[in-house]
């Protein structure tokens, strides 16, 4: 014997599986699947979300800050990447001067990015 008979599965069981994978619901709530497991709050997607528009609109408008103020030749098609690239840059931030941050950049990987970023900060 062998396939779903040798499990004790008969043809008949074969012959109604279908009709009974049919009658499932194609969506269940996530407390039915498995209960106990927690759910992502809507307040928690809302700040989620919040945090994503403002670190867009952070990233849109240092790109146009550099397009604008740079000499950066590259600027027109390169720009996202480099604010992107900045954004992800490892530095440092010093608060000790009460009410101003000062951010120091690693250098970036190449030196032409190294050299255009210093003319946007400096603007």
């Amino acid at each position: 014997m062998r396939g779903a008979q040798a499990k004790g599965v008969g043809a008949s069981g074969l012959r109604v599986a279908p009709d009974a994978y049919q009658s499932l619901e194609t969506r269940l709530p996530l407390g039915q699947v498995l209960p106990g497991q927690q759910v992502l709050d809507l307040e928690m997607k809302g700040f989620t979300h919040i945090l994503r528009m403002a670190a867009y609109n952070t990233a849109v408008a240092l790109a146009r800050e550099v397009r604008l103020s740079t000499g950066y030749r590259a600027a027109k098609n390169e720009t996202h990447n480099l604010v992107r690239q900045v954004l992800t840059q490892p530095g440092d931030i010093d608060p000790s001067v009460p009410g101003h941050l000062t951010i120091t950049l690693d250098p970036m990987p190449t030196m032409r990015e190294t050299k255009a970023w210093p003319n946007f900060a400096g603007a």
